[in-house]
């Protein structure tokens, strides 16, 4: 796990002096992900820089840039590429020779076999870059999941990316300014962060899942590699699991080797239980929770779930001290993130690198890929609806949804919005529908909380298209189903990139088995009805994961209700009580009111209506508070460390 930057200059003139002090001032600004080492290539038109965080083969075989044998190949690669030792074998029976033990050097060689195929033969997560000499182009690529960060920008006269915006914005070649569609993609769309492939700032750019960048002179070309089959198999329940299991303890497994202290994380729910039980019982395992107090439900479930796996396990408290660290998480993010379980994992994996672990297992992406939430029965109940409508005249739907519109009750009274909102999205196509949900989102949030000059700039912006974009890509008919694919790849929970942003500023390592290659495949061929069932969700959502799990573990822990990371965490009771002071400072004192986008006036009234207990607004506050605190470190350059005062 490391940190990669890079410039690509277009111009035929020498750089390499100014690309080295480039280069330099980018690998410093994100050496917290590689407190172990730097490297640095630079010729006439090309600079590579590399930040080492030391997992497997510790020795200085290990550095990067590393080069192939010739030297006309050079590669910085930040992640961890779980089958190299599959790769390197067929490799050497090719006749290439080896330096190291690294899975890094298994990528140039590869490389050198297959060109840019390379991407389909990794198992695992990276971001890397391939300077080819002989060819004078950069190759990038990013893992299917997009688990591993990478951002970019060209400007005229280059082309620079890194794994962090931060190291871009240290060349001094951009100047950050707010990019107003990703803002407003940001305060509405559902799943909390600004969508890729935009980003926070203007001219900088999210490379997407399973995609690669060619850069040649002063051509920049974009293709997407990868993605999931949705075409069923048939097999009996039993055969299901077997194969599931299977899966899944080759996933665990392969993501267990580390030269360092690993650790797994636990909350006793169905994802984390079902990893700790594949995981090798002859390692000593040092399991985490994390909760509220000693009496959290969840911390009790997963003290139960290590006593019979025989785990080491730590508890770890999370108080309302928790505001403390908002800053240096908004820091590590370089965009405003909304998402509370982003929030607990930075706290909590801080602690745990306390703790002396380096790398640690977690149980991401298991309710997206196996629907696990509880907002999936409805949605579950509204593709079935969706399914039948297709003997109903779409004209009946339009209908019904422009008399509801006309009412102008639809905003006010949320269970009429929400009928409305089911007519909007079953009246338009198939591929549509996933993106009609947050249109409306977008369009209702839109008319109360930005200025009318705002709005108007912003009434073109489609909050859906990426989407419908998703969709699209998604082969399956069933609007279940190309929901959770936008959730997998998109990430409604931010999944993918919850252990990079919570780890890396730690230099901690998280590795998530459930987002797996061969296990996606798995599960995006799986029959919905080894998923979720409208019966008795409880028992019927994860219902192969409980079917497994239910031969290692009691059944009040496989079927018990489900609570999610940190439920227990009563940030929002705190906003208006512990935080009460620092949040009003923040919304009200500091700098919404002076970005002349926001009516500051509806910002008042949806923070009284959250004193006065009317109306739960705490998730679109919280939004506001990590935009202020964005807005002061990256667009006014203030010190992180004094955005909190002490006593909070």
């Amino acid at each position: 796990m490391c940190g990669i930057c890079g410039i690509y200059n277009f111009s035929k003139s020498d750089q390499s002096k100014e690309n080295n002090l480039k280069i330099k001032c980018m690998c410093d600004s994100i050496s917290h992900r590689g407190p172990d080492g730097e490297g640095i290539y630079t010729n006439r038109n090309v600079g590579l820089g590399h930040r080492r965080l030391s997992i497997i083969d510790l020795s200085d075989a290990g550095k990067q840039p590393m080069c192939n044998e010739d030297k006309s190949i050079w590669l910085v690669f930040n992640g961890e590429i779980y089958n190299f030792q599959e790769l390197r074998e067929q490799l050497v029976r090719k006749g290439h020779v080896f330096s190291s033990n690294t899975d890094s050097e298994v990528i140039l060689h590869l490389y050198e076999e297959v060109g840019y195929d390379v991407v389909n033969h990794l198992r695992g997560m990276f971001a890397f870059c391939l300077y080819d000499q002989n060819k004078d182009e950069l190759f990038l690529a990013r893992d299917h999941f997009g688990k591993k960060p990478l951002v970019y920008m060209k400007t005229k006269d280059s082309f620079v990316f890194a794994s962090e915006i931060k190291a871009l914005l240290s060349t001094n070649l951009i100047t950050p300014k707010i990019n107003l569609p990703a803002l407003h993609h940001y305060m509405t769309h559902s799943y909390s962060f600004v969508p890729f492939p935009e980003t926070i700032f203007e001219g900088i750019y999210k490379l997407p899942p399973a995609s690669y960048i060619v850069v040649k002179k002063d051509k920049v070309i974009i293709k997407k590699y990868w993605d999931l089959d949705y075409t069923k198999k048939k097999k009996s329940k039993s055969k299901f699991i077997e194969d599931y299991e299977k899966i899944l303890k080759k996933a665990v497994r392969i993501r267990e080797v580390s030269d360092v202290p690993l650790g797994v994380l636990l909350s006793g729910g169905v994802d984390s239980s079902s990893i700790v039980a594949h995981m090798d019982p002859k390692k000593d395992i040092t399991s985490f929770g994390l909760g509220s107090s000693k009496e959290d439900v969840e911390l009790k479930r997963a003290s139960i779930v290590s006593k019979i796996f025989k785990t080491n396990h730590k508890e770890i408290i999370c108080g309302s001290d928790l505001l403390k660290s908002l800053p240096n998480l908004v820091k590590s993010t370089d965009e405003p993130i909304f998402f509370m379980s982003l929030f607990y994992s930075y706290y909590l994996l801080g602690k745990v690198k306390e703790k002396g672990i380096t790398v640690v297992l977690s149980g991401d992406g298991g309710d997206e890929i196996f629907a696990g939430y509880d907002g999936y029965k409805g949605l579950l109940m509204l593709s079935q609806a969706i399914r039948f409508t297709k003997y109903v005249p779409k004209s009946v739907f339009k209908l019904s949804h422009k008399f509801i519109k006309k009412t102008n009750l639809y905003f006010k009274l949320d269970w009429l919005y929400g009928v409305e909102k089911a007519l909007r999205i079953i009246s338009v196509p198939v591929d549509k529908q996933v993106g009609e949900i947050n249109r409306l989102e977008g369009k209702k949030l839109s008319k109360k909380i930005y200025l009318p000059k705002i709005q108007n700039q912003l009434k073109n912006v489609d909050t859906g298209e990426i989407l419908d974009q998703l969709s699209k890509e998604c082969n399956s008919k069933h609007f279940l189903e190309k929901v959770m694919h936008t959730h997998v790849i998109m990430g409604s929970s931010y999944p993918s990139m919850v252990g990079d942003f919570a780890g890396m500023p730690h230099s901690l390592e998280v590795r998530s088995p459930l987002i797996d290659t061969e296990l996606l495949k798995f599960a995006a061929q799986l029959p919905l009805k080894m998923k979720a069932s409208l019966f008795n969700f409880k028992k019927n959502s994860k219902i192969i994961m409980k079917g497994s799990l239910i031969k290692k573990l009691p059944s009040k822990i496989v079927y018990a209700k489900k609570l999610g990371f940190g439920y227990n965490v009563k940030w929002d009771n705190w906003l208006t009580t512990k935080w009460r002071k620092t949040i009003e400072n923040i919304l009200f004192e500091r700098e919404l009111k002076n970005m002349n986008v926001f009516d500051m006036d509806y910002i008042q009234s949806i923070w009284q209506e959250q004193l006065l207990g009317k109306k739960n607004n705490s998730y679109l506050i919280w939004r506001l508070v990590v935009l202020e605190i964005w807005y002061e470190i990256y667009i006014l350059n203030r010190d992180s460390n004094t955005l909190i005062p002490l006593n909070n």
